[in-house]
């Protein structure tokens, strides 16, 4: 499905890694996106387990009761169907997005949200509209309303969305911001 400077792109990428590509060949783009990802964030030292597993594990270690903004049937489904469509236009975002990883790790540590915007979203939102619509505006979206529902009912709450949620016009801090939130970074 990928034209051939995509093909070429992705082949010469994961040669780097030391992965056959035949590995990789019958994977979905999200899928295939999502495993370059994990190999490149361990290369640098992060773990499979994630900030979300750790969270969770946490509040179950805690007795913390749990909550989720979508199904774990609705987060495979974006998965599985990203890039859908425009599958070389993706791969090849994809991998710029992964020769970034360390800028973007550093951009999230330092709290540089300008910064985590321009390198998770810009190009996104430029090159793959549809992707960026389905991947983030429509799912934070849909998210404002649970989330304020939660800023209402007086508990403490922790919610855990990957930054890319969290940045740009579309993001959920702005979007909070325009309901009149007051957003104040820590």
């Amino acid at each position: 499905m990928l034209n051939e400077e995509a093909y070429t792109a992705l082949s010469d990428y994961v040669a780097s890694t030391g992965m056959p590509m035949m590995m990789l060949e019958t994977f979905k783009p999200g899928l295939l996106v999502s495993t370059l990802q994990i190999i490149e964030f361990q290369k640098i030292g992060f773990t499979p387990q994630g900030v979300d597993m750790y969270f969770n594990s946490r509040a179950i270690g805690d007795a913390k009761s749990l909550g989720q903004l979508e199904t774990a049937e609705e987060q495979i489904g974006f998965l599985a169907s990203m890039g859908e469509g425009s599958e070389s236009d993706f791969i090849l975002m994809s991998l710029e997005d992964l020769d970034e990883t360390e800028e973007m790790i550093a951009a999230w540590r330092g709290g540089d949200n300008g910064q985590l915007s321009e390198l998770f979203i810009a190009e996104m939102a430029i090159v793959a509209p549809d992707l960026y619509a389905s991947l983030l505006v429509n799912r934070n979206q849909a998210w404002i309303p649970q989330i304020e529902e939660m800023l209402t009912d007086g508990d403490t709450e922790f919610i855990l969305v990957g930054a890319a949620h969290l940045v740009g016009d579309q993001g959920l801090l702005r979007l909070l911001e325009e309901k009149g939130y007051q957003i104040t970074q820590l």
